[in-house]
């Protein structure tokens, strides 16, 4: 269970980086608290104010500047801290929670600098602003799932195309049929396969999984070799790229891809194997299938 949890978590969930749909989303955010705070007035926000369309809009502009504020602190993040290319759901999460608690505390000293009676508890007001941010930040996930997934659907079917392409040129395919020899650190383990069989290597920790065709689809070989060893060695072998940093491809063997919010995947062996595409691999990725 906890095992399925890390993964879900570690799911690859791109933000976004653009900063004008930032601010559009910064705008929806802060002009959907304030309508929703003017026409429902829930909690009672507007007790004994004397201007409630004015103290409304304070939240509103407290909500918009704050969650505009965090985009470009987070974009200050290093590379080496925090490599917004392998952003992953968990990322996605921390980031809602830092913005909620962040204008918890605006609002907090808002509610308590605006309004002359006794201060009002940090929590309630934390209560507050779960409940009503719940419903933009939902929205907002939702668009933000429509549009990687348009995205990524995009970059698939251009993959599609681009292996048809290679299919119909198969006169001019790459010449995949040297032997390679696997040199695992325990003798026993090393063995020799045709690259034109070698359908991927996934890493395992300190092993590689070697994906392995045969007459009845595909075989599985397990060595003690460290992915970077079997990287370094299929760099002299043409038809053999990375797509993901723990995946090594054979282009000559993807049959098709597909796209969703998550990322690209691609398909291998009439769709037994899929394998997913780095967001920082996919121009790489179609630029060697394109060339092949």
């Amino acid at each position: 269970m906890l095992e399925r949890i890390r993964i879900y978590w570690n799911k690859p969930y791109p933000p976004f980086d653009d900063g004008k749909k930032v601010f559009l989303i910064a705008s929806a955010f802060g002009i959907f608290v304030f309508l929703f705070l003017l026409i429902f007035n829930p909690f009672e926000v507007t007790k004994e104010i004397k201007n409630p369309v004015m103290y409304i809009a304070g939240f509103g502009i407290i909500t918009f500047a704050v969650v505009l504020v965090n985009f470009f602190l987070i974009m200050l993040i290093p590379k080496s801290i925090l490599d917004r290319k392998k952003w992953q759901l968990k990322h996605t999460f921390l980031s809602s929670l830092f913005n909620i608690i962040t204008i918890t505390v605006a609002n907090y000293l808002f509610m308590n600098i605006a309004v002359e009676k006794e201060p009002t508890d940090i929590w309630k007001v934390l209560f507050y602003t779960v409940t009503v941010g719940v419903f933009p930040v939902s929205l907002i996930l939702l668009y933000s799932e429509h549009l990687l997934s348009k995205e990524n659907k995009k970059t698939a079917s251009k993959a599609v195309s681009l292996i048809e392409n290679r299919k119909k040129l198969s006169e001019k395919k790459t010449d995949t049929t040297g032997l390679i020899n696997i040199n695992a650190d325990v003798q026993s383990d090393s063995f020799s396969v045709k690259s034109n069989n070698l359908l991927l290597v996934k890493a395992e920790g300190n092993y590689s999984t070697f994906f392995i065709e045969n007459g009845n689809g595909y075989s599985k070989k397990i060595a003690r070799i460290p992915f970077k060893n079997v990287e370094s060695l299929l760099t002299d072998y043409s038809g053999f790229i990375k797509c993901h940093r723990s995946y090594i491809i054979n282009i000559e063997k993807i049959t098709g891809a597909d796209g969703n919010a998550r990322n690209v995947t691609l398909c291998i062996d009439k769709e037994q194997l899929k394998v997913p595409v780095s967001r920082s691999r996919e121009k790489d990725v179609l630029s060697a299938i394109g060339h092949l």
